[in-house]
């Protein structure tokens, strides 16, 4: 129910509802038109949009996130909604994505670190069901190319073109020829790809 961009002044503007902070101030009064997002640090890069909240990859590979915090998804422990916060130990993402309540980004080093909601595994660490506020590491892939993330699933393609997904299959959404659509907190590759 909102909508951001970067403009061509290199700003972030988000308009839309407001209720849980999409709009990255305080206000919880929706906006018919932009509104700048103020508190970024650095030029942005790329902007991805979860259910109610924001995530920003600026140039200095610092990510910042903002709206919407029931299950951690901004970065912090702290309020249900949250201006934009530095994502925690992240200062060398290249790529960001995001889904329904969790954010996942490509590191300089190829690797896939992920923080927010982790109900069905889409963090892509052993302990499923247990929320992030602090971005960590998927288990079990090499170097990395460039991520997708969708509803409640994560997925990563390597440099030979291999994709690996993790989090809900109910729907087969994590491509592994899987009938039975369990979820995986290990990332499983995608067959036949």
């Amino acid at each position: 129910n909102f909508t951001c961009a970067i403009n061509t002044m290199n700003a972030v503007n988000c308009w839309g509802d407001s209720r849980l902070g999409q709009l990255g101030d305080t206000s919880t009064t929706r906006s018919f038109t932009p509104k700048r997002v103020t508190g970024l640090s650095d030029r942005p890069v790329s902007l991805a949009l979860g259910r109610n909240f924001a995530c920003v990859l600026e140039s200095s590979k610092q990510v910042f996130c903002w709206g919407e915090n029931s299950v951690t998804m901004i970065g912090t422990g702290a309020a249900a909604t949250a201006p934009p916060t530095p994502i925690s130990g992240i200062m060398d993402a290249t790529q960001i994505a995001v889904g329904h309540q969790h954010a996942c980004v490509l590191r300089g080093s190829g690797t896939v670190s992920c923080w927010g909601s982790n109900q069905y595994g889409q963090l892509g660490v052993l302990n499923p069901s247990t929320s992030s506020a602090v971005p960590v590491d998927v288990v079990g892939i090499g170097t990395m190319s460039s991520i997708a993330v969708g509803d409640q699933h994560s997925c990563a393609r390597d440099a030979k073109g291999a994709v690996y997904c993790w989090g809900q299959d109910l729907l087969g959404q994590l491509g592994d020829g899987d009938p039975l659509n369990n979820h995986s907190n290990a990332p499983l590759e995608t067959v036949g790809f």
